[in-house]
């Protein structure tokens, strides 16, 4: 796990890395500045909305993407991690960078990177994200492009993608405790990290709920580089109506109701941040007329974020902290109230087990099943905690949680679930994109 992909798929070329580890990170961004500068300076090719976050900056992306495509602009995205191949992280009009668009990219890359010294050479993340830059010069000279969108990897201030010195518009859509080892232990120091995109006199949009001293750190920031802030309004925001296809949203300020496909009612706050963003690119001579807007809040989409494959009674979603599990004990308590579930958890070895309970004593489980994944904790070790949490904390019998290392065996063990009434249980999988990504191959 995660499944091989096709031949016929594009794989980064190894060879040009510092390491063949996706998870390798080297804080810092003088190699790519280096490296872009040896490729022609690609990331400045076309204006760039950069987009940070703890969580919702995905969401943010794809909504973004798919108004300013309703409204006619072309749109380049870059987004991370990949579910299912790695062509996903570079797209065009919604659509993954072509096989032939990728090994031009790649040929160029290594033009500048295959004879440097191991230390010298990117790590995954950062050719990714150089692919993408020389994707976004190539498709302006090619099919067109009127704007990219940049989400960050990590952090913000020494992200691979925060070497734009001058984009249209940045976006931090929520601060919350993740990637602890890299970013800090409190709140304040991860909303430092995360507003190191924010750049002189650019435009500066912040996401509804932030933290109260995230939100100070950020807004100081802000004040300091003279950027104009626009605070996202969730209030404006009010629920119609929800099921498992999406939801009804209708916005109080303009009388406006959208259809929005992502589940949870925390797609509501990345909604909000989204509209701030557009009216804010509408203020600088955008033309997105409503009826785009509207048109591309229905037509998004984000696989493995709340997604419902109702065929096989499965949400996949691939929450990895604390405040994504809460979100995602919030979109399953409307989506499926009183469903007896069953679990399978893939869950990084740095991540605290703790945040788990929210959701396993908010939801009816009926069973745990725990698996491994390429940077995930023991499955042994995770049931084993699990149970140790929950004894106190929720009405979850030890009994009821499992492991299983081998992915085969855990997916055959899964698939067997029953509901009380006869025929397929509702199943969860999270804890982990790569685990999402697998089950989508497997029923691809």
């Amino acid at each position: 796990m995660p499944q091989t992909p096709p031949t016929s798929e594009p794989l980064l070329d190894a060879s040009l890395l510092c390491s063949q580890s996706p998870g390798t990170i080297k804080p810092g961004l003088q190699r790519m500045h280096r490296l872009l500068a040896a490729l022609g300076n690609p990331h400045v090719a076309v204006p760039i909305i950069h987009v940070a976050g703890t969580n919702g900056k995905g969401s943010v992306c794809k909504l973004l993407e798919s108004i300013l495509g309703k409204a006619g602009y072309a749109v380049a995205t870059t987004t991370s991690p990949h579910l299912q191949c790695i062509t996903e992280r570079i797209t065009h009009g919604g659509q993954a960078i072509s096989v032939q668009d990728w090994q031009v990219c790649q040929s160029q890359l290594a033009s500048v990177a295959s004879g440097l010294p191991t230390e010298e050479k990117p790590t995954y993340f950062e050719a990714v994200m150089l692919l993408a830059f020389l994707a976004f010069r190539h498709w302006v000279h090619t099919i067109g492009l009127d704007v990219a969108i940049v989400e960050t990897g990590l952090g913000g201030r020494l992200d691979a993608s925060n070497v734009v010195d001058a984009p249209l518009l940045t976006v931090i859509t929520s601060i919350g405790v993740d990637h602890t080892e890299f970013l800090g232990d409190t709140v304040a120091q991860i909303a430092a990290e995360k507003a190191g995109i924010i750049k002189p006199s650019v435009p500066l949009v912040v996401g509804p709920a932030l933290p109260a001293d995230a939100f100070g750190v950020v807004t100081q920031q802000a004040a300091a580089l003279a950027c104009p802030v626009r605070v996202a309004d969730n209030d404006r925001l009010t629920t119609v109506s929800t099921d498992i296809t999406g939801q009804q949203v209708a916005d109080t300020t303009t009388g406006q109701r959208y259809t929005l496909p992502l589940l949870g009612p925390y797609q509501q706050s990345n909604l909000a941040t989204t509209l701030a963003a557009i009216e804010t690119l509408q203020s600088l001579g955008w033309v997105i007329p409503a009826e785009a807007v509207a048109a591309g809040v229905a037509a998004v989409r984000h696989g493995g974020r709340g997604q419902i494959l109702a065929e096989q009674c499965l949400l996949v979603d691939g929450s990895h902290n604390a405040d994504g599990w809460a979100a995602l004990a919030q979109t399953l308590q409307c989506v499926l109230p009183n469903e007896p579930l069953h679990l399978l958890l893939a869950v990084k070895a740095t991540k605290p087990l703790a945040g788990l309970t929210h959701l396993l004593s908010s939801v009816l489980v009926a069973r745990v099943t725990c698996t491994a994944g390429p940077t995930s904790a023991g499955p042994y070790y995770t049931a084993q905690a699990l149970r140790d949490v929950l004894i106190q904390q929720a009405p979850l019998p030890a009994s009821a949680i499992h492991a299983e290392e081998a992915f085969p065996q855990a997916w055959q063990q899964f698939n067997q679930r029953r509901a009380p009434a006869g025929g397929l249980a509702w199943g969860v999988v999270t804890g982990s994109l790569h685990l999402c990504g697998s089950i989508l191959n497997v029923l691809e």
